[in-house]
């Protein structure tokens, strides 16, 4: 009986560790454009200073429409342990 609990413990916990990475989330922020590569750009935190640089995918298609060290309101979305993806930007006042 205990190992039918404990195997069963084992595999809710399985189940619930892969759900659990497969979750979208949303992130917004203010940010500072550190660097623009073909397909991601990075940037900085303009509320945060303490927080790390992050990379966010971007289309390509806007590489061209935004600048370097300019300000921006962005949102992403991400999965864990992925790479954040851009699904809007706008210039900050």
């Amino acid at each position: 009986m205990k190992k039918l609990i404990l195997i069963s413990l084992f595999s809710l916990f399985v189940v619930l560790t892969a759900c659990s990475s497969s979750v979208k989330s949303l992130g917004t922020e203010e940010v500072v454009i550190i660097e623009i590569n073909e397909d991601s750009m990075i940037v900085k935190d303009v509320n945060n200073p303490n927080k790390d640089q992050q990379t966010i995918k971007i289309p390509k298609i806007i590489t061209s429409l935004i600048s370097e060290q300019n300000k921006y309101h962005i949102s992403y979305e991400y999965y864990k342990n992925q790479t954040p993806e851009l699904v809007s930007i706008s210039p900050s006042e």
